[in-house]
């Protein structure tokens, strides 16, 4: 993995039409990983109706170190997406697309691009419709709360000591090996659900900015843009964290007040482990945290790293003036891959399996005939809000 990565990929129906509304997907990865060809269109694209885009982006460090200087300014992967963006603007026309049609969406940290461009003057004309899905710009992880702070903390976990040195802490990031950039998997493992090197709010020293202020103060000075917007979340989201359920469940028990989103803030400890003991309470009942309560787990994570944050965005787009805004909660459960592996005993829809009934999925005769049909009626649904808003 190098800089080198911003590759787009377009795809284009068989028809003498031109002129086609155009969807860019950014692809999910909590920020961390990725790449475009994870979202397979073809059969969205068979249609005719549509032309379809996925494209690289940078990730993880290389993508979201923010320390506010010429060398990391921040958000220079979503200065890619803008990039991509306006490509697509002078270029798509050539493909037979519309560039003044352009819908943009994404899962997790696509959805969270997706809702943030809504909140950039960079994107300004670019993008004219949105379908976030199981992410928005608001929460404890979209949006760094102290990017400074992230990367010095991670520094320290990569041996590296002289932290309060900002030019010695730029320094010791410009040299760093890709292999040991991308090999800490704790980034993606915060207790709080934060995953350290995401969006931020960048420090005016000149350049073009991606995001100039905190996204409820852009919402309050109503600075978001009005455009159509179709949410989606996954009934069970929260399945994504199943696998640290092992290393969590006794920690959660003993605990519970460290697994507290981080965009909650308690002036005092006391009430801060008061809330927790409530939030806990309202998930597990009198249970502990554990197999039996499996599910409630789920739900929780569901709940403080998805679902609140995708309905508070709506909410927000709503209140501050935007009148075509529409979510809905994907909840099939597929008989032939359950949401949680080896518990059928638990319905519903895994993380981000709203987009995955839309896209591509091999050989889809041999999938179970139910799920054929939902992914037939979730493509029209795409379809229709990509064509008509």
């Amino acid at each position: 993995m190098t800089d080198d990565c911003l590759i787009a990929n377009v795809l284009v129906p068989e028809t003498e039409e031109t002129n086609l509304p155009v969807l860019v997907l950014v692809h999910g990865g909590a920020f961390q990983g990725g790449y475009g060809n994870m979202l397979p269109t073809i059969n969205l694209v068979n249609s005719k109706r549509v032309i379809a885009v996925n494209f690289n982006y940078r990730v993880g460090i290389p993508g979201f170190l923010c320390l506010g200087n010429e060398v990391a300014l921040g958000n220079a992967g979503m200065k890619d997406q803008i990039a991509l963006l306006r490509w697509v603007r002078d270029n798509i026309a050539n493909f037979g697309g519309n560039p003044n049609d352009v819908t943009v969406g994404g899962c997790s940290s696509g959805g969270s691009s997706a809702d943030a461009l809504m909140l950039s003057r960079l994107s300004d004309g670019l993008i004219h419709k949105v379908l976030p899905g199981s992410g928005s710009s608001i929460g404890s992880w979209p949006v760094q709360f102290d990017p400074i702070q992230n990367a010095k903390d991670h520094a320290l976990r990569l041996n590296f000591t002289n932290i309060d040195d900002i030019e010695a802490l730029t320094d010791f990031y410009k040299t760093l090996p890709y292999d040991i950039m991308l090999k800490d998997s704790e980034i993606l493992y915060q207790k709080d659900s934060t995953f350290l090197f995401t969006i931020c709010v960048e420090k005016d020293i000149g350049q073009e900015r991606f995001l100039e202020d905190a996204p409820i103060n852009i919402f309050r000075n109503k600075r978001n843009k009005i455009l159509p917007m179709f949410f989606g979340f996954a009934s069970l989201d929260g399945a994504w964290r199943y696998n640290m359920f092992n290393r969590w469940s006794a920690s959660m028990n003993d605990g519970f007040a460290d697994f507290l989103p981080a965009n909650l803030e308690f002036q005092k400890t006391i009430k801060r482990v008061k809330v927790a003991e409530k939030l806990k309470g309202f998930y597990f009942g009198n249970q502990p945290v554990g197999n039996d309560t499996l599910l409630s787990y789920i739900n929780y994570f569901s709940d403080v790293i998805f679902v609140q944050d995708v309905l508070q965005s709506a909410k927000l787009h709503v209140q501050f003036g935007n009148k075509h805004v529409y979510v809905y909660e994907y909840a099939f459960n597929r008989s032939d891959k359950p949401a949680v592996p080896g518990r059928s005993d638990i319905l519903g829809a895994a993380h981000c399996a709203q987009s995955d009934a839309v896209l591509d999925e091999g050989d889809e005769t041999i999938l179970p005939e139910d799920y054929r049909a939902i992914k037939g009626m979730m493509r029209k649904l795409w379809l229709n809000f990509i064509i008509y808003g």
